[in-house]
């Protein structure tokens, strides 16, 4: 009975840990992600308004992040080697087509 209450209490412990109050100190990483948000919209603002080959290469850019990404989220799948190649040439399909429709259609239909 000892070890099945002092269980009990680890749980709570780590349940309390994990909900805890995320702006207890401060505003946690906001101000980090509010500043990286404004630099991708400057740096995103200024290839739009360059246009040409400076958005087409900012728009490869973006998409070869997305693509790390997506590659990182197929790498903590638990399933077979064919299942994550089936998922790799799914993302390559997904987001190199993103990428090249950024690329080719012209800038007024992009913007909406």
């Amino acid at each position: 009975m000892a070890d099945d209450s002092i269980i009990r209490e680890r749980k709570r412990d780590r349940l309390r840990r994990y909900a805890r109050d995320p702006f207890e100190n401060g505003l946690g990483d906001l101000g980090k992600r509010a500043v990286s948000a404004i630099v991708m919209l400057a740096v995103a603002g200024i290839a739009f308004w360059l246009g040409g080959l400076w958005f087409d290469i900012f728009a490869v850019g973006v998409a070869a992040i997305v693509f790390n990404e997506f590659l990182g989220l197929i790498r903590l799948l638990d399933a077979s080697a064919g299942r994550k190649l089936a998922w790799t040439v799914f993302a390559a399909l997904y987001v190199g087509l993103a990428a090249l429709a950024l690329a080719v259609l012209p800038m007024g239909v992009v913007i909406g």
